[in-house]
């Protein structure tokens, strides 16, 4: 029996194969000795050639290359997978845009102008699958009208997603603030600053944002943080009792007025929604849920906006998940720029 341990003499092995005694054939570069050269030869009638790779790949002691394309079900095994391969030509891809995915390119080409070219046979693909909350959310708040029934259903089954909001917004995590306020479409107002970043007048005098509200700010500079903190969000406690129900009663007034210089006539009507006992209904506009967008992934704080409408006697709701695909976006990317952190791979942005 041949042993397979020793390294096979290609040459002799050929040779007796083909019957050749005069040396006749063609000679090939050994694929693992570069002083040694492989013989084969031509043993059919014909005068077809074929390849021998696949030939010589049968007497090679390992593989010629790695080829393998992973499929990682978490962020933290990409990483992982990642950290053990590496190679300082490897590389990070990452796709902000259906289908998301995040590549590491372990064999990636080289740097600069000399750079080797690389046959990218071992990568490892990581597709952002969505979690299961993500995608209960996206199915139901979709501003759909929903009745009372349906409404109090779906929100008994999410329960557990429902989050309070934070006493002070600089409590949350910066990347999460960035998140909460880009979803919501906050900015800073563009504003003269000092060197540390503070809104100035126009003597240079600072302005405090957070002071009691002026009686008219159209030149008052706000910084998004100010803007989030008067956004009226519904607490655990609220949406627990809208689930449960709330009587609405629609009185309508009427105001006309006239200016008898120009003989204008004005009518102003004015809807007032009161509860069973005569207050005003007041509900938020927004309430948070704390999720995470993918599987087995980091856990987000994302907005969801609240609607009420009063239709023939009785109350419909609709949930708006706030650009569901800016979201994922946003996740794709945060989750990318973390591999990258963690791998320390260059990344790009876009396929190859």
């Amino acid at each position: 029996m041949m042993n397979t341990q020793t390294p096979l003499d290609l040459s002799t092995l050929f040779d007796k194969a083909a019957g050749l005694t005069d040396g006749s054939g063609w000679t090939f570069p050994h694929p693992e000795k570069p002083d040694e050269t492989v013989q084969v030869a031509e043993i059919s009638t014909g005068r077809t050639l074929v390849s021998t790779k696949k030939l010589i790949d049968e007497y090679r002691t390992q593989p010629e290359r790695l080829t393998a394309t992973a499929k990682i079900e978490t962020l933290q095994s990409l990483i992982d997978y990642a950290n053990r391969f590496k190679r300082p030509e490897s590389a990070l891809h990452a796709t902000l845009f259906e289908p998301y995915k995040l590549t590491v390119k372990i064999d990636y080409h080289g740097q600069g102008a000399d750079a080797a070219p690389s046959f990218n046979t071992h990568r490892a693909d990581y597709a952002f699958p969505l979690s299961e909350p993500m995608k209960a959310w996206m199915k139901a708040a979709n501003g759909d009208l929903m009745t009372q029934e349906d409404f109090a259903f779906f929100l008994e089954s999410r329960a557990v997603d429902i989050h309070n909001p934070p006493h002070d917004w600089q409590m949350l995590e910066a990347s999460q603030l960035q998140l909460m306020l880009d979803l919501l479409n906050l900015r800073d107002d563009i504003s003269l600053t000092d060197a540390a970043g503070r809104y100035i007048d126009q003597e240079g005098k600072l302005i405090d944002s957070d002071g009691p509200e002026p009686t008219d700010d159209r030149y008052i500079p706000r910084k998004a943080i100010y803007k989030l903190r008067r956004k009226r969000f519904a607490t655990e406690l609220h949406m627990e009792k809208f689930a449960a129900g709330i009587e609405i009663t629609n009185n309508s007034k009427v105001a006309q007025s006239f200016d008898p210089k120009t003989g204008q006539k004005t009518l102003n009507y004015k809807d007032q929604h009161q509860d069973s006992e005569g207050r005003d209904v007041k509900v938020p506009e927004l309430f948070l849920i704390n999720i995470p967008v993918f599987e087995n992934g980091k856990r987000h704080l994302l907005p969801v906006r609240l609607y009420y409408r009063l239709l023939g006697g009785s109350v419909k709701w609709a949930l708006q998940l706030i650009e569901p695909e800016r979201m994922i976006r946003i996740a794709v990317e945060a989750a990318a720029r973390q591999a990258a952190e963690e791998t320390a791979l260059p990344l790009f942005f876009g396929t190859l």
